[in-house]
């Protein structure tokens, strides 16, 4: 049985030469040229010629690691293996297939010899038809996952040093920043972007909220970041692109269509013609729920479209106006038009161009799917491929991550997520207090006054009115000073009044009852304000303030008590950790049963999660406490800001009150007392 197999084996010729090269293998044997893959397919191709084997195949993997699973040239050749394609995979060395044993397991030692392919590493002498070779397979694997594992090690340890440094280790720059040409780990303002991040910090500033903000980029066609990059030549990451892919159009938004028309031989193609609409069938106008519009096309391509269909398209006939329209970037194509017609000027063997066409479905009741039909005319070899994407755009949660970015400070910030293993690609988020933050590593592109105010509203979870996406300036700034709770915003047909959130639990804790005219406290706010402005300018006002009481009894007394509570909670998470410990041992020792230790391990987590959590806004307040602190310090400044104030916003109120604690209403006097506690 056994001469059988290795005469079956011996009268199979078809084979596949599989050639890898990644950063690791050139890391690994620098002075190693035989490893480059021109190198490597000469070898295979007369190590393959010597044994009168015929190539059917080259499948090549350029800057791919061994224990990388989605490499797609792998993947293409395991899928003819399967078919029954490929007789031979021929390889320089076993690391060349993987470095990860599991798959060397899974096709060297089984699923090839299931589909009868013979799997051969010319260097390391492995052969899966000779049994005397498969330890040496399993120990070769073995030690080659283990080079990767030290290697990632040595790569996160060196990500590390680097980051804590506060040297820029991210493949991509924030929104707003370039990476440095002169110095790949440091960063420089982007001219163009950085105004609009100072636009967003502004308008949040000024009362707008994520909604209002976000309508008013989009309105403006301010691209978004991903848009912005991917326009300017940035090449974008390929969990971003992943997330907005689609099979088709379906729902109702905006969508961005990619034809792309590909070469797959040697032959070089000249005057190509495609054809293609985004309809039920080539020939039909577009719907008219449906609006189509050019977004890029390659400089090596001219784009068309024609209101009659012909099947036999000529390049002589799109020089006829009157049958053929020009397209260009950002033109509309008429619902009317029946195709969309590209020529390629030249298609290079092996090339690819493409266009893009952005599209946005207006009503869809019956979730009909759309697809993009192309045909190529003439030339049979070459592909046309469709694919398409949610058109992006600046949403809510985009903006909101912006404001809350301290790299716009001068920060880097780091280590937001870990990688769970070298042979995953997923990563998991870190907590905020294991974040790599290094102060002053490039300039600035919001001042920290603006920061740490923007930072005051977000830490105090303001809200806005969803239809008009302002904020409230009040919110979160007007207390009761008989329960504590904030003031909320309610009205009536003629005004506008503050009352005591209690209300809404039936006055449960709370006897303070009566509203106050918004207006009126407006009003009154105002010429306090003014009256302070006018006392600075006669020299009044600086020498009321006691700087000694500013600096040691309010301040620091608020910082004093944060950080014992800070203090208080490092000692909580840090028992909570210790009992953690026990519990494992109690579970070890049979002490508690499996169902208990999973019961306590689940409370413990959740009761760890929310004292981290508090743990990080308090660091929060005490960085605000501190901004206060200095702001208060350098009160001058505010008040030559302003000459007079006629009317309120969210700055203003953010700039001078720190409270507005309202009292009771006197049932005798009609008077109540309103408290205002000021950041000077």
């Amino acid at each position: 049985m056994k001469n059988k197999i290795t005469k079956l084996y011996q009268s199979l010729r078809r084979v596949a030469l599989y050639i890898r090269l990644s950063k690791e293998d050139l890391e690994k044997n620098p002075e190693d040229s035989s490893e480059s893959i021109k190198n490597q397919e000469l070898m295979l191709r007369k190590y393959a010629e010597e044994n009168g084997w015929e190539v059917v195949g080259v499948y090549e993997d350029e800057d791919y690691s061994g224990s990388d699973r989605d490499r797609p040239n792998f993947n293409k050749m395991i899928s003819e293996c399967e078919k029954g394609n490929i007789d031979i995979v021929l390889c320089k060395s076993q690391s060349r297939f993987a470095r990860d044993i599991e798959i060397v397991d899974k096709y060297i030692h089984n699923y090839f010899k299931e589909w009868g392919v013979r799997f051969v590493a010319c260097v390391d002498r492995i052969d899966n038809t000779r049994k005397e070779t498969k330890k040496a397979s399993q120990i070769t694997a073995m030690t080659d996952e283990w080079y990767l594992e030290d290697t990632s090690e040595n790569i996160k340890a060196t990500l590390r040093n680097k980051k804590e440094k506060g040297l820029f280790t991210s493949s991509q720059a924030p929104y707003g920043y370039l990476k440095d040409p002169e110095d790949k780990n440091h960063l420089i303002v982007d001219p163009v972007a950085s105004e609009n991040v100072k636009k967003i910090f502004e308008l949040y500033k000024n009362g707008w909220g994520y909604v209002k903000i976000l309508k008013y980029l989009n309105s403006e066609n301010i691209l978004c970041p991903y848009d912005y990059k991917r326009l300017n030549g940035i090449k974008i990451g390929n969990s971003s692109c992943e997330n907005r892919k689609r099979k088709y159009i379906q729902n109702m938004g905006s969508y961005i269509i990619f034809n792309t028309i590909e070469n797959p031989i040697k032959e070089k193609y000249e005057k190509i013609i495609t054809i293609g609409t985004l309809v039920e069938e080539l020939g039909s106008p577009i719907k008219k729920n449906v609006k189509m519009k050019v977004r890029k096309i390659d400089k090596n391509m001219q784009l068309f479209y024609s209101t009659s269909y012909n099947e036999n398209i000529k390049i002589e006939d799109l020089t006829n106006e009157n049958e053929y329209h020009k397209l260009n970037e950002n033109d509309y194509i008429p619902n009317e038009s029946k195709y969309v017609i590209c020529l390629i000027n030249e298609l290079k063997r092996y090339g690819k161009v493409s266009y893009e066409l952005e599209v946005e479905v207006s009503s869809n009741s019956n979730n009909a799917k759309l697809n993009y039909l192309t045909e190529v005319l003439k030339e049979n070899n070459i592909l046309s491929t469709v694919t398409y994407e949610k058109k992006p755009s600046w949403s809510m949660y985009t903006i909101r991550e912006m404001l809350r970015n301290e790299t716009y400070i001068g920060n880097t910030v780091q280590g937001k997520y870990e990688k769970i293993s070298y042979k995953i690609k997923k990563s998991k988020h870190k907590p905020r207090e294991e974040w790599i933050v290094v102060e002053n590593m490039h300039d600035a592109i919001i001042d920290k006054d603006t920061w740490y105010s923007v930072q005051s509203r977000m830490n105090n979870q303001t809200t806005c009115q969803f239809t008009t996406g302002t904020i409230n300036p009040f919110s979160k700034k007007v207390y009761c000073e008989c329960c504590g709770k904030t003031f909320s915003k309610t009205k009536n047909r003629n005004h506008e009044y503050l009352v005591c959130s209690d209300r809404q639990r039936q006055w449960h804790d709370c006897d303070n009852r009566s509203l106050i005219r918004l207006d009126v406290l407006e009003k009154d706010i105002i010429e306090k304000i003014n009256d302070n402005i006018e006392k600075y300018k006669n020299g009044n006002l600086l020498k009321q303030l006691n700087q000694e009481n500013i600096d040691k009894k309010y301040f620091n007394e608020k910082k004093e008590t944060l950080k014992k509570e800070l203090q208080k909670i490092e000692n909580e998470i840090e028992k909570k950790d210790k009992f953690f410990q026990h519990l494992y041992e109690d579970k070890v020792n049979e002490t508690i049963t499996t169902e208990q230790y999973f019961l306590l391990v689940k409370q413990y987590e959740e009761d760890k999660k929310n004292l981290v959590e508090r743990s990080r806004k308090i660091n929060n307040e005490i960085k605000i406490v501190v901004a206060k602190q200095e702001q208060m310090i350098n009160s001058k400044s505010l008040f030559e800001k302003y000459h007079d104030v006629n009317q309120l916003s969210s700055e203003i109120i953010s700039e001078w009150i720190d409270k507005i604690i309202i009292g009771k209403k006197d049932k005798d006097t009609g008077l109540r007392n309103i408290e205002i506690q000021w950041n000077f």
